[in-house]
């Protein structure tokens, strides 16, 4: 949730600031949460590195939750109405 939240603030500000065109609402939606997704993996990786599998569990799961509800919301996006 925190690089949701960061990503989101630099899309937003980039937009203000005239360095971006502004994007559809949808599509910034969906890539700011797939980004977000993907940045999950990065700590993942370095738990997983640090042989620390109890956080490992505890961050995938809210993870994978996070996929199926991406999935979910944005399903009409890749497999139409």
């Amino acid at each position: 949730m925190l690089t949701y939240g960061i990503l989101t603030l630099i899309f937003t500000s980039m937009t203000n600031w005239q360095i971006m065109e502004p994007l559809s609402a949808n599509w910034r939606a969906r890539t700011v949460a797939l980004l977000a997704i993907c940045g999950n993996l990065i700590p993942f990786n370095l738990h997983k590195k640090w042989n620390h599998e109890a956080s490992m569990r505890g961050m995938i799961l809210p993870t994978l939750l996070f996929v199926a509800a991406w999935v979910y919301y944005f399903r009409a996006d890749f497999f139409g109405s």
